[in-house]
């Protein structure tokens, strides 16, 4: 019975070795036979491969929700400070506009008295 568990563990190795896509592959085409000891082996030891690959798969995909959710806390945090700055630009802007209104009103006010002083004057 021991050689015949150190057997099973052998093969066992094999299959690890092999991976599961060849040994799926080699299953389907009966490498081990269709009923066999080493064929009901392999069928175990490919629907513990698919449950360790689900437990893994829903794993990685706990852990993606878990990122997107913190990335989408950044992102939320990003777009308030954008706005913000934004605020502040426009703010800056609109101080700038007017400034520059006044500016054009004292320009034009000091063309209109430079042309009436022009005329104003004798010659």
């Amino acid at each position: 019975m021991a050689q015949e568990t150190f057997a099973g563990e052998q093969f066992v190795a094999e299959l690890s070795r092999l991976g599961a896509a060849k040994v799926r592959e080699r299953h389907t085409v009966g490498a081990w036979g269709k009923a066999s000891r080493k064929a009901r082996l392999v069928e175990l030891w490919l629907a513990e491969q698919d449950r360790a690959s689900a437990a893994a798969t829903e794993s990685e995909q706990t852990e993606l929700v878990r990122n997107a959710k913190d990335f989408a806390k950044q992102s939320a945090a990003a777009a308030e400070r954008s706005a913000d700055i934004a605020e502040a630009a426009h703010a800056t802007a609109k101080d700038a506009n007017i400034r520059a209104a006044w500016a054009l009103a004292l320009a034009a006010a000091s063309l209109v008295v430079q042309v009436m002083l022009a005329f104003v004057r004798p010659s």
